[in-house]
């Protein structure tokens, strides 16, 4: 197998174990990293930091990704009820987020009041943030999706 020491320096096709001897005079690990090529590759390693370094990336990796949320509308709220649920809309979106607002339909309203509601909402925050997407039909229901403005 083809060894690759701690610092990152080949090591030549070594014998598993002539390997193993090299990685116990320095108290590290061996570890089969190419196992597949001819000869397969070896890498001499800290196995608990890089297992420790892998789950860190992958955790910062996590941490940087947008969020989307769901903001839920009845057709016949109240202005002042639109506002407030307004403003945390955009406090969510200009941390960089996405939101999906939608207006759940009871049944019982027309669908030209659930339309009035979308439009008033589409016009109280025009200014303040950007539609990624049309107004559109989810079963019963209207949904647009905004972002941050630009």
């Amino acid at each position: 197998m083809r060894v690759i020491d701690q610092n990152g320096e080949n090591l030549g096709v070594l014998s598993k174990a002539e390997a193993l001897a090299k990685a116990r005079e320095v108290g590290l690990d061996l570890v089969l990293v190419s196992p597949d090529i001819d000869p397969p590759v070896a890498k001499i390693i800290d196995w608990s930091k890089f297992k420790y370094e892998q789950t860190k990336k992958a955790k910062n990796a996590k941490g940087h990704q947008v969020k989307n949320k769901e903001w839920w509308f009845k057709p016949n709220i109240a202005d002042n009820d639109m506002e407030n649920k307004l403003k945390r809309v955009i406090e969510f979106v200009s941390k960089g987020n996405t939101a999906k607002l939608t207006i759940k339909s009871t049944r019982r309203v027309p669908r030209e009041q659930m339309y009035a509601t979308m439009e008033r909402l589409r016009e109280m925050m025009k200014d303040k943030v950007e539609e990624i997407s049309e107004v559109r039909k989810e079963g019963y229901n209207l949904v647009i999706n905004v972002k941050k403005k630009s």
